[in-house]
């Protein structure tokens, strides 16, 4: 059975061989470089027959067009040590009067134009036996990512409250931006996408701050692809108090968020959502212990209490979110060997 067969049987509800399983990771020290990319994204899934692909581009490829400097990693060390927090350089924006110049670009030039290509020979390269999906920000994560990144989250949101005029035309542009750029991997062949929101806690916001400043726009992107792939993903980012119930009816597949470390666990969302779950690891810590005995021993018990919780025709077992590159490679296909364990 190949990942695909076994994905459209999930979708159906129907009886699967065993549940899916896939794991993701960020390539910082080749990710700008596309055909370094592609090896690495290539041999990542021919080691380990991933039962999906998620395209883990730049983390801040979408900021890049707009002028985003980058501090980016060249060591191992580097790498390992801010993989997902490179300090910038330089924002797109410091100031939220320069909203008022910010004008779109175009979704097929500068990054862009790299990702497409390294995700069309990603694509020619399986024909279609696995699902592939390039990872799209939200527009509000997006928005984040201008102004802060990660780190100053506090930026964007104090901007919503005393700017709301110029953050929603700020957002309404990076919409059309982020539409655009899906419609080119459209037309590539992607299976779905990999949908990441960010600030969907209620530790950062209010349901009805997130409803105007995050579901809406989400909505205009999700509604317009909704018809035109088969399998979406969406990741509701963080540790807490997640917005769940916001996120659970967006027109996608699957849902993924860190059922390990936040309100919501997997038994919890399958009685209010009937998407496939993605979850059951933590991804920081699971592949660390270097004895492969007691690594698969570990294993079993994630793997078990997830299937305890949700019917192996719907679940895929992954990580709660990106695995960190310091984490040891070589303990992935133990996860591999335990699922396999399972067939039917």
């Amino acid at each position: 059975m190949t990942p695909k067969e076994r994905i459209k049987l999930m979708l159906g509800n129907k009886e699967v061989d065993r549940p899916g399983v896939a794991l993701w990771k960020h390539f910082s020290l080749v990710d700008r470089d596309k055909t370094n990319f592609v090896n690495k994204t290539v041999g990542f899934q021919e080691e380990n027959n991933w039962d999906l692909i998620k395209v883990s581009y730049n983390g801040f490829y979408f900021v890049e067009g707009w002028g985003a400097e980058v501090k980016w990693p060249t060591t191992k060390e580097e790498s390992d040590s801010m993989y997902t927090h490179p300090p910038f350089k330089k924002y797109v924006i410091d100031d939220p009067v320069e909203w008022d110049s910010f004008k779109a670009i175009p979704a097929n030039t500068n990054a862009f134009a790299r990702e497409l290509e390294a995700t069309k020979k990603i694509i020619e390269h399986f024909k279609g036996n696995v699902p592939i999906l390039p990872t799209i920000f939200s527009p509000l994560t997006s928005a984040q990512g201008m102004t802060g990144s990660f780190t100053r989250p506090d930026l964007i949101l104090a901007q919503m409250k005393y700017h709301p005029e110029r953050v929603h035309k700020a957002l309404e542009i990076i919409t059309e931006v982020t539409i655009n750029f899906i419609e080119e991997l459209v037309k590539l062949g992607i299976d779905g996408i990999f949908f990441a929101v960010q600030l969907s806690r209620h530790e950062l916001m209010t349901p009805k701050a997130f409803k105007e400043f995050g579901k809406k726009y989400d909505l205009m992107v999700l509604d317009t692809i909704k018809d035109k792939t088969w399998f979406n993903m969406a990741h509701i980012h963080g540790k807490g108090d997640l917005m769940f119930d916001e996120i659970k009816e967006y027109p996608v597949q699957a849902l993924n968020w860190e059922d390990l470390g936040t309100s919501m666990s997997l038994k919890e969302a399958s009685k209010i959502t009937d998407k496939i779950l993605v979850g059951g690891l933590e991804h920081e810590v699971d592949f660390n212990e270097p004895d492969r005995e007691k690594l698969i021993n570990n294993l079993k018990k994630r793997v078990q209490c997830a299937t305890e919780q949700v019917n192996s025709n719907r679940l895929i077992i992954g990580p709660g979110c990106t695995v960190p590159n310091y984490v040891p490679e070589d303990g992935f296909s133990a996860l591999k060997e335990v699922v396999n364990g399972l067939k039917r």
